[in-house]
């Protein structure tokens, strides 16, 4: 381990945490007590690590509470014990094998002490933050593919916001263990009555392979799964693929039965005809970010010819690296103005149609059912617009406030937000999320990662 004159402790390695390793902290520990100062131990994990579940118990593993006592410690004497967060996603699983009640994983401490509560905070802070850009915008629900699947789960139980979580898997982390673990995270989480839906993540067929794919799909099958996956973002990632299988990316998952259940397909830009009508055949949904794809450069997915052969397009604003404002009112207007200036038809994607695929199809896409719309028995999803300005003026029927609202509106008329008949904000304020906190600890976050 390294030492540092403040008392922090790093150590790490691609094996894992063990009982050895802890215990060479804790030594370290000892000397940083012994000089005065409040330990702060730092382990720096590979994400594919094992955890010897020794070290999560309640209470440390034997050689390293000899070496506590040793050294005149106790665990309140130690400050922080924190993770990197490639590697909370194994810790968590650990705890939850060994029983470890969820309610004990302490999601504002930041970190885990020896066999103290978990928390992995810095992505549940950054994406508590993201939560908040898209209540201001008056999102309600979103689906995410992320690794971090349990700090995603508790930002949005903060937030009050609906949340179809996919957990990413990629070939680098793609195991036995993964799906187990995926396996405990579904039953711990999934709630179709709640505001918490569970589906899976395959990143793509580019990363993962094509036998790799057939097997997860096979296993969302298995448990009625969303299968959320990226395909045909760009043009170069299908190349190899294609060039293997003499096919295009579309035909290749047809044939292996990878589109067959319920299949989100992201971006879907690089398709052709007979991609589309396989896609529709197979009765995919697909998530459409024209902001990202126009960030990216990837190319416009023709969205028109996926609606005339009946697919369900919903939007989405993919992730705030590509995105940056994760603000659904530009990808309504920016989705209906590139399906016009693509075709050079004006007449394409009607405000109706626009702000469907933000509401009623999106919520088909990502398989909820009684959501994105206002009707009786229905969950209370709903938003307020401020139409008592210059945008909406003047506005003599329906159809001129909806035009008004695609091509004009933004987060900026949007005054209040439910999730389930909750409010989540309220007169442009937040009800859920200190947000001057949340922006105060990424910006500390930031700058801190920016020196390591």
């Amino acid at each position: 381990p390294s030492f540092k004159k403040d008392g922090t402790v790093t150590a790490g390695n691609s094996s894992g945490i063990n009982d050895g390793a802890a215990a060479a902290l804790v030594m370290e520990a000892g000397r940083a007590k012994s000089m005065g100062l409040k330990p702060k131990l730092r382990w720096i994990g590979s994400a594919s690590a094992g955890v010897d579940p020794g070290v999560m118990g309640d209470g440390p593993v034997p050689a390293t509470r000899k070496l506590l006592k040793r050294f005149g410690l106790t665990i309140d004497d130690i400050e922080l014990f924190e993770i990197n967060e490639a590697f909370a996603a194994q810790v968590i699983g650990c705890q939850r094998q060994l029983g470890i009640e969820s309610k004990k994983l302490n999601v504002n401490g930041g970190a885990i002490a020896l066999g103290h509560p978990l928390g992995c905070s810095g992505t549940r802070i950054m994406i508590t933050l993201m939560n908040e850009m898209e209540r201001r915008a008056g999102g309600t629900t979103s689906c995410e593919m992320y690794l971090f699947e349990e700090a995603l789960v508790q930002a949005a139980k903060i937030s009050q916001a609906r949340l179809v979580i996919t957990p990413g898997v990629f070939k680098s982390s793609y195991s036995e263990s993964r799906l187990q673990n995926f396996t405990d995270f579904y039953n711990l989480h999934h709630d179709p009555e709640g505001k918490i839906t569970v589906g899976l993540g395959p990143h793509s067929a580019y990363d993962l392979g094509i036998p790799a794919c057939m097997e997860l799909a096979k296993f969302a099958r298995s448990l009625d799964l969303l299968f959320h996956i990226h395909l045909a973002e760009t043009r170069e990632e299908r190349s190899q693929l294609e060039s293997e299988y003499g096919k295009s990316i579309v035909e290749i998952l047809s044939e292996n039965g990878i589109l067959e259940g319920n299949v989100l397909a992201a971006h879907c830009v690089w398709v052709n005809d007979n991609d589309i009508s396989l896609l529709a055949d197979s009765n995919v949904s697909v998530a459409h970010c024209p902001v990202s794809n126009m960030k990216l450069g990837s190319g416009i997915a023709p969205i028109e010819k996926m609606i005339n052969k009946g697919l369900t397009i919903g939007l989405g604003t993919d992730g705030p690296a590509s995105n940056d404002t994760l603000d659904l009112w530009e990808e309504v207007k920016i989705a209906a103005l590139l399906a016009r200036v693509n075709n050079l038809d004006a007449t394409l994607i009607t405000p109706s149609e626009a702000l469907g695929m933000a509401t009623r199809k999106s919520a088909n896409a990502i398989g909820l059912d009684r959501v994105g719309s206002l009707e009786i028995g229905w969950e209370a999803d709903m938003i307020r617009i401020d139409t008592n300005c210059s945008t909406f003026t003047p506005s003599t029927d329906l159809n001129e406030t909806l035009a008004h609202l695609v091509w004009s509106g933004s987060n900026r008329e949007v005054t209040d937000v439910w999730v389930a008949g909750s409010k989540v904000l309220s007169e442009g304020d937040l009800v859920t999320i200190d947000e001057e906190r949340a922006l105060r600890e990424v910006k500390e976050r930031a700058f801190r990662l920016a020196e390591v």
